[in-house]
């Protein structure tokens, strides 16, 4: 009997050095999670309580209980006498210990900024419990990471409360460069030497710091020709663009000018003379102009039209005209002398005198026969007074008749200033000569017509500075004055 209290007793120890075993190895286990230990320690000590009930239970089936409530195996049956084989003792195995879960989270990843906040593509996640069963793990992972290493945490529990963890590193970088746009290609004009140029704006944006500020190389002024202009800009993880605009300075415009003046010279004997011209005047941002002109060797008598042009550095021209009047100082033929004051007069033309410009003129001195009657009777007294009337009167209607050509005008007016001058010279004041050239000159334009010949004659004229015949006044006539008795 002392020996069966004996197995039961070893029985006993044994199964709770088993207990204390398996205690001692969670207690060893990696301080993963205080939760995942405390839990296990629970179901251990469900197990021992159990165990010792099915003990309990087997003692009282037998009759026997041993010491502090522990449960014996039954006292073996004696041999049978005569001898025999005693059967083994009974033996209680270990509680069951259980196996926390497995969880392998995908691999590290590092992918490109997309923005402030990258959606990132994590992979899979595997989690088992310790049977092998598939779990479903959760994370932390936010919906949109930030620049620079996140951590993320998987998490798993199994059905008995067991909790595991793992983690993956996510890795967001940012390589890509900024978007940078230049201006428009600029072709301007050039204002100086050095232009002064307005740009236009650059834009950059960038995926991660969004809009961003551009710099660049433009001078503060562009000379002539194209200029290449660069932007920068860069991020804040120090990748950069660059971008370029062409500036283009052209010079279309031409050299400003100042017209010359017309010049004036004298034939002596009607032919062509050598004279000296008056110059242009001109000016160029790029500099002093070059001059050239097409001015024959020597000037005929009458008006020449000379043509100045202006060239500068860069190839523009622009011209201006020059009028060059070389008068003759021989005598103009004499015209037939007047008629008595009231002698051989022709008719009033009447109206058919006045039906063109022309009007009629039946003697054909030059005069026109309404003209002719208005100087003889107006001037009876004074043969010059009528000769010299008759000069501005001949020399005025071919000023009109040549209104259609700038060089015939031109020459008549030289012509018409010429027997103006020897009115004043007849007359005996200044205030006669201009009061009988005013009641001729109405005379003469005395249609709408007319007046609208002589505007368009003197438009030719228009603008330009005209110094007129200056020869001596007794020279004007032609006709001389001293020979006629009054």
């Amino acid at each position: 009997m002392k020996r069966v209290a004996r197995v039961l007793l070893g029985l006993s120890i044994f199964s709770w050095g088993c207990v204390s075993v398996a205690q001692g190895e969670e207690h060893g286990r990696r301080d993963q999670d205080r939760q995942v230990r405390h839990e296990a320690s629970d179901h251990q000590d469900r197990e021992g309580r159990r165990h010792d009930e099915d003990r309990s239970e087997r003692s009282r089936d037998s009759g026997s209980t041993g010491q502090n409530g522990h449960s014996r195996t039954p006292a073996p049956t004696p041999p049978p006498s005569g001898g025999g084989t005693t059967p083994p003792p009974v033996v209680v195995p270990p509680p069951t210990v259980n196996t926390p879960p497995s969880v392998i989270p995908p691999a590290p990843l590092t992918v490109e900024a997309g923005g402030l906040q990258t959606v990132v593509n994590l992979g899979t996640v595997t989690a088992t419990d310790g049977a092998g069963n598939a779990l479903a793990a959760t994370s932390n992972a936010p919906a949109g990471f930030p620049l620079g290493a996140t951590v993320v945490t998987y998490t798993a529990t199994d059905a008995s409360g067991q909790i595991a963890t793992a983690t993956q590193m996510v890795t967001v970088v940012d390589t890509t460069p900024p978007l940078l746009t230049s201006p428009p290609n600029v072709v301007i004009e050039a204002n100086n030497v050095l232009t002064s140029v307005p740009l236009g704006n650059a834009a950059a944006i960038d995926l991660v710091d969004g809009v961003l500020a551009s710099s660049n190389d433009a001078p503060v002024a562009f000379p002539m020709g194209t200029t290449t202009v660069t932007y920068t800009v860069g991020d804040s993880a120090g990748n950069v663009s660059t971008a370029v605009q062409t500036v283009t300075v052209v010079d279309t415009t031409p050299p400003r000018i100042t017209p010359p003046t017309s010049s004036f010279g004298t034939s002596p004997d009607g032919g062509a003379v050598s004279l000296s011209l008056s110059s242009p005047v001109g000016t160029d941002i790029f500099g002093p102009v070059a001059w050239s002109n097409n001015a024959p060797p020597t000037f005929p008598v009458g008006a020449t039209l000379v043509t100045w042009t202006a060239s500068d550095t860069n190839g523009n021209q622009t011209s201006a005209t020059q009028v060059v009047v070389v008068s003759s100082v021989v005598p103009a033929p004499t015209p037939n002398p007047a008629p008595p004051p009231t002698a051989n007069l022709p008719l009033d033309p009447g109206a058919a005198g006045r039906a063109t410009v022309e009007g009629i003129d039946s003697d054909g001195d030059g005069v026109r026969d309404d003209v002719q009657i208005w100087i003889e009777t107006n001037y009876p007294n004074s043969e010059r007074m009528r000769m010299a009337l008759r000069q501005v009167a001949v020399t005025t209607q071919e000023y009109m008749k040549g209104a259609a050509s700038f060089d015939a005008t031109f020459q008549n007016h030289i012509v018409v200033s010429r027997a103006l001058r020897c009115l004043y010279f007849v007359s005996e004041t200044p205030g006669e000569a201009h009061d009988s050239f005013a009641e001729l000159h109405a005379k003469i334009l005395n249609t709408l017509m007319r007046s609208k010949v002589m505007l368009s004659a003197d438009r030719h004229l228009s603008g330009m500075i005209l110094r007129g015949y200056k020869g001596p006044r007794n020279e004007a006539c032609n006709f001389d004055p001293n020979a006629l008795a009054n």
